[in-house]
């Protein structure tokens, strides 16, 4: 699997998971965050459809729902492979981060429930816009695929956050291109917004392998071949000594 992932463009965020579990589990319990209802956290734009997604999710997390997707998706979700977004295929559109954020994210999570899969796809936001430019055509299924993998990363590491309040912020901030899918750049806002200590950017295969074999958590840029058929960001872990762990935002039947 290694040797198909044609072009990599790695965001990588530190996550070991027994130093995670020591700083946001207590006693088993889950306790009640709350976000903060301003329109502005430092230098951070929160819509207030972004506070109110956050704040269903704390409400969910609270009442035990399991937020993860497990519905399969559909036999025929190969067609629309083509009509997905050129997603992670440029620096897109020059959108920038210039890195003075402070980390204030946590203000939006949900209690910590470890590594969750979500589907960019899944029903419960498959036709949910993910857009800057009201572009109807761009919804969570066809450009998710950033926010999606980003979300995963942080529900893992730090509190659970689902891919739908992450593309709102994304949008919020500016991170979302207007037809190129999600910024590179939105990887190092997510960082250090939610407050990882270690976040690398490379292009280097062996770079990231060895970032991977220390426990980290890897965001892979692919561009055509395995995995779409356009571009796509996927989310890496490894699993063992031999085998990296896929998390593929639009994965489905007979994809691979």
């Amino acid at each position: 699997m290694k040797k198909k992932i044609a072009l990599i463009i790695l965001i990588i965020v530190t996550a070991i998971i027994l130093i995670i579990n020591s700083l946001y589990i207590k006693d088993d319990k889950v306790e009640k965050i709350v976000v903060d209802t301003s329109n502005k956290i430092e230098n951070i734009i929160l819509s207030e459809e972004t506070i109110l997604s956050a704040e269903e999710t704390v409400a969910q997390v609270e009442n035990g729902e399991t937020l993860e997707t497990t519905e399969p998706i559909l036999e025929d979700s190969y067609k629309i492979e083509n009509e997905l977004e050129q997603d992670a295929m440029i620096d897109q559109e020059n959108i920038s981060y210039n890195g003075d954020i402070k980390a204030d994210g946590l203000k939006l999570l949900g209690a910590y429930q470890g590594l969750t899969y979500y589907s960019q796809a899944d029903t419960r936001w498959t036709n949910q816009l993910y857009t800057s430019s009201n572009n109807k055509t761009q919804t969570m299924k066809s450009s998710g695929c950033g926010p999606t993998a980003c979300a995963m990363v942080v529900t893992a590491s730090k509190g659970t956050i689902l891919p739908t309040t992450m593309a709102k912020l994304f949008v919020d901030n500016g991170y979302r291109t207007k037809s190129n899918g999600t910024a590179w750049s939105a990887f190092s806002f997510t960082a250090d917004y939610f407050g990882f200590k270690e976040f690398h950017t490379t292009a280097n295969y062996n770079t990231a392998m060895k970032y991977l074999d220390k426990g980290y958590y890897v965001i892979s840029a692919c561009g055509n071949g395995l995995f779409t058929t356009s571009g796509h960001y996927i989310l890496l872990t490894k699993s063992d000594k031999n085998n990296i762990q896929v998390y593929d935002p639009y994965l489905y039947s007979r994809k691979i």
